[in-house]
């Protein structure tokens, strides 16, 4: 269940700069992300999250021109303004995908993504956008009720309610694509593939360069067993957003059930780059290492996934298949009590040969 909640991560100059813009006239700047998001929750207002760095020249532009025009600074009023030095806040640059700079997010009041546009903006473009992010934001948080408490009947098990709740948002908001997207992911624990896809496809129509959509839709294809769709699906969402780690996950799943080892490798690669603490990763990645038999790698993977996810089994099941192949029985054997303890156990045929190789029963 709480996959389905989740289905819907220069410094003097730098100094000199900030200075300057806090100087002028300009939005009033937030600094903290944690702060502008409380800020943003207390007074109801999307967050305008700016994406920086000190030595970007269209960023600096940003603020000569667009930050001081009168019109921005007139619509940032509605909004809570955040600057993010993108060298400084790597993780967080790195979470929304901020691939390139300058960057503008603009996020509800929990911090998820509205609306992006990277690279320098007119004042007028600008100004214009932001008036209709605000009017899509007031809108959204009608349905806001909705996605909660459809969620909530969803964790306590009512799945068919939960459903009927986004059944009835969509009727009377049928233009809001989070709506659509949060069906999905009912229809997909449902198993309803199909319905699940239709969806995402209705979520895709109103918002198509929605990359996190996108990925979740390669996940439907994916247990529809559509491989070829799903990698096109996943290729899309890291055009669009490169930092995007559970698209690249998502392909690294695939190349790794082609057999393609070493593409499958990079792929699982790049999502750790991203996000360090991706425990299914580590667990695929080491998957693929044992296949190509770098058996010491495999365990490191083994060791990392376990380490973040204690209640992974199937990584001390292929963990002790990868020390049995090692030579290391003592720690083979230690992973099978384990998995016994748990109420878990192996299959007859790795018990006979780590029995056999080991040369003892325990």
């Amino acid at each position: 269940m709480t996959r389905i909640i989740k289905a819907f991560v220069v410094l003097l100059l730098g100094c000199v700069w900030l200075y300057s813009v806090a100087a002028a006239d300009s939005p009033q700047w937030y600094y903290s992300y944690e702060e502008a998001l409380k800020t943003a929750a207390r007074q109801g207002k999307p967050v305008m999250a700016f994406f920086y760095t000190t030595w970007c020249v269209w960023c600096r532009k940003l603020d000569e021109v667009a930050y001081a025009d009168r019109s921005v600074i007139n619509a940032s009023r509605d909004f809570v303004c955040l600057r993010v030095d993108a060298d400084r806040n790597r993780e967080i640059a790195y979470g929304y995908g901020a691939a390139r700079l300058p960057a503008i997010f603009f996020l509800d009041p929990s911090g998820r993504l509205i609306w992006r546009e990277f690279g320098y903006r007119e004042p007028d473009f600008l100004a214009g956008r932001m008036r209709e992010v605000l009017a899509f934001f007031r809108k959204s948080r009608a349905t806001e009720p909705y996605i909660k408490k459809a969620f909530e009947e969803a964790g306590r098990g009512r799945m068919d309610e939960a459903v009927s709740i986004l059944s009835g948002a969509i009727t009377a908001y049928p233009d809001d694509p989070r709506l659509y997207a949060a069906r999905s992911s009912l229809y997909r624990y449902k198993k309803d593939l199909n319905a699940a896809l239709d969806d995402l496809d209705r979520s895709l129509s109103l918002n198509p360069s929605d990359d996190g959509v996108l990925t979740m839709r390669g996940m439907v294809y994916y247990e529809k067993r559509d491989l070829p769709t799903a990698l096109e699906d996943y290729k899309k969402a890291i055009s669009i957003n490169r930092w995007n780690y559970e698209a690249y996950n998502g392909r690294g799943l695939i190349y790794l059930e082609q057999n393609d080892l070493d593409s499958a490798i990079k792929n699982f690669n790049t999502t750790l780059l991203i996000n360090p603490r991706h425990a299914n990763a580590y667990f695929h990645r080491g998957i693929a290492y044992l296949k190509k038999g770098v058996l010491d790698k495999a365990i490191s993977d083994f060791d990392m996934a376990i380490a973040i996810n204690p209640n992974m089994m199937n990584a001390y099941s292929n963990r002790a298949s990868a020390c049995m192949h090692a030579g290391l029985y003592d720690k083979a054997w230690d992973d099978v009590r384990f998995i016994e303890s748990r109420g878990y156990s192996l299959n007859s045929s790795f018990m006979d040969e780590l029995k056999r190789l080991s040369g003892r029963e325990r």
